[in-house]
């Protein structure tokens, strides 16, 4: 029946399920920008030689920046 447990008799017990071990591999999870400052947000998952970026941001530039029209992480870890 939906919703109620079987019924399997007295002292019977249900057989034991059999699970496989997986081995996972791990995952990485790097900020290559946007510590301790406000913009230029960069964060990336790494897994199994894949990468996922999850975030990224840019920030505008200063005004001793001259002829910067913004500023981005730096993607030298992606470019490898």
């Amino acid at each position: 029946m939906l919703g109620r447990e079987p019924v399997l008799g007295r002292g019977r017990q249900p057989a034991p399920v059999q699970r496989k071990q997986v081995r996972s591999a791990p995952v990485k999870f790097i900020a290559l920008g946007g510590l301790n400052e406000i913009g230029k947000n960069l964060y990336v998952y790494e897994c199994c030689n894949d990468m996922f970026i999850v975030d990224c941001g840019l920030a505008f530039p200063d005004e001793e920046m001259l002829g910067v029209d913004l500023v981005v992480p730096d993607f030298t870890y992606l470019e490898k």
